[in-house]
């Protein structure tokens, strides 16, 4: 009697368990697709956001906001800003990420004349400036066919057209010079003259004193000349005060040594002979 009271409940318990076991697998089938779906969104969401990066780079790549727009070559006055143009490589239009300046500032150092470059790039302007210093130039020399040859205190020397004459305006003409006596202790030390000193002098000879080829003649650009050599070269610093101490006619300077202080020359003053 007992036994077949109990056994509806023992078969209710059944069903109850198996309804669970049912309901917890559909509760878990609705998370693990909430769950995918959510993933889904996550890495969707993810990749619009990448895609919508790339699509913004790219139309500001393709933008003029992306480019130089204007190029601003100060400081130059021997070097031309084609060349200075062509040695860095840029040009209106280039893209300003791949022009950075202190990559193009290292592609002047193979510019004859150019001693140093600094750039800066405004980038909300698209402007690039490049400042140019140039190696001292201290004369120039002729080499036919309205051709010059620009001469730099550094030992340097640039070939110019007859289009760059403004370049030798103020400079002293080299005259008579081979590839021997035109050395680079030469030019260095017209380089040491004071700006002054060689602004004064309107050319430079050689050769031209039979008894010592050594000798350059210099001819002043106020009726003087001046003969002296490369080792006493720095002596022309006492030029003014030997000028302004003469009180002849005469109008040729011999500079044979320095006198008794660095700051002092023997010289001596000449009737100026054919």
């Amino acid at each position: 009697m007992r036994k077949n009271k109990f056994e509806p409940i023992e078969e209710n318990n059944g069903d109850d368990s198996l309804k669970k076991i049912k309901a917890d697998l559909e509760l878990k089938k609705r998370v693990e697709k909430k769950r995918k779906r959510k993933r889904f969104m996550s890495r969707f969401f993810r990749l619009c956001i990448v895609l919508a990066i790339i699509a913004s780079i790219y139309a500001f790549d393709q933008s003029q906001y992306s480019r130089i727009r204007e190029i601003r070559i100060e400081g130059n006055q021997v070097v031309s800003e084609t060349e200075i143009r062509e040695a860095m490589g840029i040009n209106e239009g280039d893209r300003m990420i791949l022009k950075l300046p202190f990559l193009v500032d290292r592609k002047t150092s193979s510019i004859p004349g150019v001693d140093n470059t600094s750039s800066k790039m405004y980038y909300t302007q698209g402007i690039l400036t490049v400042n140019v210093t140039e190696d001292a130039a201290i004369g120039y020399e002729p080499t036919g066919n309205n051709n010059f040859r620009i001469l730099f205190s550094n030992g340097e020397v640039k070939e110019i057209s007859k289009d760059s004459l403004s370049a030798i305006l103020g400079l002293p003409v080299f005259v008579g010079f081979d590839e021997n006596t035109l050395s680079k202790q030469l030019l260095n030390a017209f380089g040491a003259l004071d700006p002054g000193i060689l602004n004064a002098i309107s050319e430079v000879h050689i050769g031209q004193v039979q008894y010592d080829p050594s000798v350059m003649t210099l001819v002043m650009n106020n009726n003087y000349t001046v003969f002296i050599k490369t080792e006493t070269l720095p002596q022309m610093k006492s030029y003014a005060s030997i000028v302004s101490a003469n009180q002849t006619d005469d109008r040729c300077i011999i500079i044979n040594e320095h006198g008794p202080t660095s700051d002092s020359a023997i010289a001596s003053i000449v009737p100026c002979t054919p």
